[in-house]
Parts: structure tokens; C-alpha cells; sequence
């Protein structure tokens, strides 16, 4: 009853939970960084730990932006795909902006998926393991962020009529409609919960993957989220207004 998000989007919302303050969006302001705490990165490495960011958001939480690499060793946010990488290049930013919206395609080219962000997390424990360092990561999963579309078996976990054709009737343009309808509203929910099952399930494989490494008993493991979601709440979607408390 009080899991309450600092705000409704990633990049302060990342500072406050890495550092414990609660107004994390000051840390967007260069002039009072040097006034705030350390975010936990550093602490852990003053420690000896050696620490390590693996993000599926490269808008909001990457190396790039504020000062979020303070005290990690490694931040892996691009490159985990082809489509990714390509996305890098001056023609593959084209691509991804203009013409897959005009033909149709909705989803995010070159997301990294919750099976990836897990490879850079086992390859990270086996370095540090051999390295003979204890480890902390960060990690940040992007597959319950909209649009909805999660891979086959999952994505008609909760409905059947979650498809690329009835997603994409629902994002013209590569936007969500705003006169949805309830059986609209039904289906994003279907698909919103379908992501979750998918999420939920590679999480269940990291852990099975650390209990084989022999590390799990012994690793502290914090689940939490950044910010919530709107599925049609006072005619709201997404997560671009202020939060609100209700």
C-alpha cells in the first residue's frame, strides 16, 4: 500500500532509486550533483564489488545521460542485436523512424529483449567470479514497456487476439490511437499482462541460472520498478502525466 514512484518517467526515477533520495529529478540539474550522495554504484565499489549496468531503456538510463555511470565498471545498453546496431548508423536511425511507422511496424526495432539483458548478467557473474570479486549489477528490463508485443508462446498467453495486425491497427503512425474503445482498452491489457508473463519467466531462468553458478543462496536480489502504468485509468495510458495520488 506505499510503493509510491518518484515520478512517471525513467531518468529521475533511476537516480532515486539508485541513491535513496526521494526528489531524484534534481540530479538532472549538474549544479547539485556534487551536493547529493553517492548513488549505490560507487559505495559498492568502494567495497570491492565490481558493478555493472545492463539497461534495455537507451533512451533514459544509459551512460549518456546525467551522470548514471558514476562507479560502474560497465554499462551495456547498445549492440545486443543486429537490428540494434544497425539502428546506430545515420540510414538505420531513417529506417527506424520514418519507415517502419509508414509501413506499419510498430514495435521497437532492436529491443533488447529480457533474454539478452540475462546474457550480459551471467556474463558479467562468470568475470567477476573469475576475477575473484564479489558483484552488484543493475539490471533494467524494457519488454512491459509499450508497445505490448511480447514473443510467441507469451503473447497469446491471455488473449488471442493479440497480433501484429490488431497491434498495429491500435498504433497508427507508431503512436497509440486516443480513442480507443473498450474492447481496445481489453486488448492492450491482455497484451500489457501477456509482456509480464514473459518477463516473468526469463526472470525465473536467471534464477535457475544463478543457482546452477551456485551464487544465488548467497546473492541479494531487489525487484522494483521505475514507474507504473496507465491501462485506461481516467481515460489514461501509458506513463507521460504526472503521478497521481489516489
Amino acid at each position: 500500500d506505499k510503493a509510491f514512484a518518484t515520478t512517471h518517467w525513467s531518468f529521475p526515477s533511476h537516480f532515486s532509486i539508485l541513491t535513496g533520495q526521494e526528489r531524484g529529478y534534481l540530479f538532472s540539474d549538474p549544479q547539485q550533483r556534487s551536493d547529493n550522495p553517492p548513488p549505490l554504484p560507487v559505495i559498492m565499489a568502494q567495497h570491492g564489488y565490481a558493478t555493472a549496468i545492463s539497461s534495455a531503456n537507451n533512451m533514459w538510463f544509459t551512460a549518456k545521460v546525467g551522470d548514471l555511470e558514476r562507479g560502474v565498471a560497465r554499462f551495456n545498453v547498445y549492440f545486443h542485436n543486429t537490428a540494434d546496431s544497425i539502428g546506430r548508423t545515420f540510414f538505420g536511425k531513417v529506417l527506424a523512424n520514418t519507415v517502419r511507422c509508414w509501413a506499419g511496424y510498430f514495435d521497437r526495432p532492436g529491443r533488447k529483449q529480457a533474454f539478452e539483458v540475462n546474457q550480459e548478467v551471467l556474463q558479467w557473474v562468470d568475470y567477476s567470479r573469475a576475477m575473484g570479486r564479489p558483484f552488484m549489477m543493475v539490471l533494467n528490463y524494457f519488454d512491459v514497456h509499450e508497445p505490448y508485443f511480447p514473443p510467441t508462446p507469451f503473447r497469446n498467453r491471455y488473449s488471442p487476439a493479440v497480433t501484429r495486425d490488431h497491434m498495429a491497427s491500435l498504433h497508427p503512425n507508431c503512436s497509440l490511437r486516443s480513442n480507443l474503445t473498450h474492447a481496445d482498452t481489453q486488448l492492450l491489457i491482455d497484451a500489457y499482462d501477456s509482456a509480464l508473463a514473459y518477463l516473468d519467466h526469463w526472470l525465473g531462468d536467471l534464477r535457475k541460472e544463478l543457482e546452477q553458478r551456485g551464487v544465488f543462496d548467497r546473492t541479494l536480489i531487489l525487484i522494483t520498478a521505475d514507474h507504473g502504468e496507465e491501462l485506461g485509468e481516467q481515460k489514461r495510458f501509458g506513463h507521460t502525466t504526472p503521478v497521481l495520488r489516489q
